[in-house]
């Protein structure tokens, strides 16, 4: 049932075929009932849409927390990279520091994925985000453009999801 709330747009195109398909009866038959049913489906749909807006999931969460380390990469901000970093990942948070000092980024857009998923049977909850990102930028002083695989973990501490581990094919090969 989590489609539901993750993307609902195969109910839109279902809503779409169910009213042409009242629309056909509405002409076939000229009753007003089925104008009734048919407002009766779009508000059911403006319901679901309503839901989905409301309702914020942990993948949604997570990828949220992704969105902000890239915007944070892009921006060459290393205090709020690091503030997107779990306090005890101290390898992830000197692996952040080390890159942060000889790569400066130009533009970074993720271009596959990302795949994200959570895992609420471990305690604190975690989720692995796999996705590819676009990474243009000076590498000490050498210009250059890099695509880079990454695997990147989080673990919900205190309500937020912080990384936690990341793997990723170096910028540099």
């Amino acid at each position: 049932m989590s489609w539901f709330i993750e993307d609902p747009s195969p109910l839109l195109y279902l809503t779409i075929v169910v009213q042409l398909v009242l629309l056909a009866a509405l002409i076939h038959t000229r009753r007003v009932l089925v104008i009734g049913i048919m407002a009766a489906v779009l508000a059911l749909l403006g319901g679901v849409y309503l839901i989905d807006y409301l309702v914020v999931t942990d993948r949604e969460e997570v990828e949220a927390a992704l969105d902000e380390i890239i915007v944070a990469v892009a921006d060459n901000d290393q205090a709020r990279v690091l503030k997107a970093i779990a306090p005890d990942a101290s390898k992830l948070q000197g692996q952040a520091t080390a890159l942060m000092k000889i790569v400066k980024v130009e533009s970074i857009g993720i271009v596959s994925g990302p795949q994200i998923v959570v895992n609420q049977l471990m305690s604190p909850p975690s989720a692995t985000a796999e996705f590819s990102v676009m990474v243009r930028g000076k590498y000490g002083n050498f210009p250059g453009q890099q695509l880079v695989e990454v695997e990147l973990q989080f673990d919900r501490i205190d309500d937020e999801w912080k990384a936690t581990r990341a793997s990723y094919e170096s910028p540099t090969q």
